[in-house]
């Protein structure tokens, strides 16, 4: 009798034909239709670092997580990592998006130790920032106006004393005539392609260019086919 109770109390858990599901169960959550699906599971923020302590790589690569749009982390790396570094120091950035290849620009500036910086830029920050009532000013004192900005790239005319914006986006136009990246719609507008990520490159150049005794080139290489970000920035102190 005992079996007999226990098989029909666990056919009173089934509803329509379709088990009760435990809503103890971790795995699962209900979401305001009565759904049932799978509940996410956190998931790490970091990155992993396993791959960088492997033997292929011929100097040994110590890893470490820091957000280098805060000044505070900025200052840390330089007085902990580069300053007490037994040699010269090369800082080298690939493919930094926005504001991250001013702040890598910034960490070089300001720390004496690093011997060269390497410098690949990458996308620009976003026009959504003009419509602030201060759109972002990254300060370099001894960079002419005092630095440069968000405004700067989209609304100003900027001059160089090593070469004019004409002859960069010319730069630019001969690399794109060497990979035949060319498009009929753009190439219908008065400036030529790539115009603003030359002057963004340019701008960062600068910044670069005023520390003391730091020379800061720019360097075409045609390295994306189809691309128009094949501007390098190089300084040597």
């Amino acid at each position: 009798e005992r079996n007999k109770t226990s098989t029909a109390t666990m056919r009173d858990t089934f509803d329509g034909g379709n088990k009760c599901e435990d809503t103890n169960n971790p795995e699962l959550s209900e979401n305001r239709n009565g759904a049932r699906e799978k509940a996410k599971r956190p998931q790490t923020q970091h990155l992993p670092t396993s791959h960088l302590y492997s033997s292929i790589h011929p100097i040994p690569i110590r890893p470490r997580r820091a957000n280098i749009r805060k000044g505070r982390e900025l200052r840390q790396i330089s007085q902990y990592c580069i300053e007490q570094a037994p040699g010269p120091v090369v800082i080298l950035g690939i493919h930094l998006c926005k504001a991250l290849s001013v702040h890598t620009v910034r960490l070089f500036v300001n720390t004496t130790k690093a011997s060269r910086l390497y410098l690949k830029p990458c996308c620009l920050p976003g026009r959504r920032d003009l419509a602030k009532k201060h759109p972002p000013f990254w300060t370099f004192d001894r960079m002419e106006g005092g630095g440069f900005g968000v405004e700067t790239l989209y609304c100003q005319d900027i001059t160089d004393k090593n070469e004019s914006l004409t002859e960069v986006a010319e730069a630019t136009e001969e690399t794109e005539h060497l990979t035949g990246a060319h498009d009929k719609e753009e190439n219908r507008n008065t400036k030529p392609r790539g115009f603003l990520f030359s002057k963004w490159v340019k701008l960062l150049r600068d910044a670069a260019d005023t520390a003391p005794s730091v020379t800061a080139e720019i360097h075409h290489l045609p390295v994306q086919i189809r691309g128009l970000q094949n501007q390098f920035i190089v300084a040597t102190r």
